[in-house]
């Protein structure tokens, strides 16, 4: 059986966001930066199955987008009590349409649409950017995940140490007949 899932609780990327008093998120992190933002875009977002108690809908004419190299903020202009602000982590976005929207993740494998359009000729570059940001965010994931045969394990320090001691002996002519080797292995 499908869980159904009740939209009209709180959800955890609208209303959570804090803003400096000229508008501006706070940022997550030191590194994250603004890769494009925009003062006048239009904001619909749809949750649920159009059931009146399990579909919530967000909606502004104009408002304040933000897109960083980690997530894509915005906050509607003037905000209401139900909808300060919305964020969606870059990894949460799992498809950019051409024109005027992108698919995100809310809950497990359910995902909505969220459209964005701009009062400006600004549509096409934004999308843009966001594929690019997208695109670099996949890249680095995969980087991250497959630099190393993952089958292949990192030695531990002790081990390093031990074939670092043996290549010095190697290279300094081995110890001598003579000389007892007091050190200790260590043991793995």
């Amino acid at each position: 059986m499908e869980e159904t899932i009740n939209f009209r609780k709180p959800l955890p990327f609208i209303n959570k966001i804090i803003f400096t008093e000229n508008h501006v998120p706070l940022p997550l992190s030191d590194t994250e930066e603004i890769v494009y933002y925009n003062t006048d875009c239009k904001f619909s977002l749809k949750i649920g199955n159009g059931t009146p108690a399990y579909t919530v809908k967000f909606y502004s004419q104009t408002g304040y987008l933000f897109l960083t190299n980690e997530r894509l903020i915005y906050r509607p202009r003037p905000p209401t009590e139900n909808f300060e602000s919305f964020f969606v982590l870059l990894s949460n976005i799992t498809d950019v349409k051409e024109r005027d929207y992108f698919e995100m993740v809310v809950h497990n494998r359910t995902s909505v649409k969220v459209f964005l359009t701009f009062a400006d000729a600004h549509t096409e570059m934004f999308f843009f950017i966001l594929r690019m940001s997208l695109d670099e965010k996949n890249d680095l994931n995969k980087y991250m995940w497959y630099s190393y045969d993952i089958k292949e394990r990192l030695p531990l320090y002790c081990e390093a140490l031990e074939e670092i001691q043996n290549q010095t002996k190697n290279s300094s002519g081995q110890n001598n007949n003579n000389e007892i080797d007091n050190t200790e292995k260590p043991k793995v």
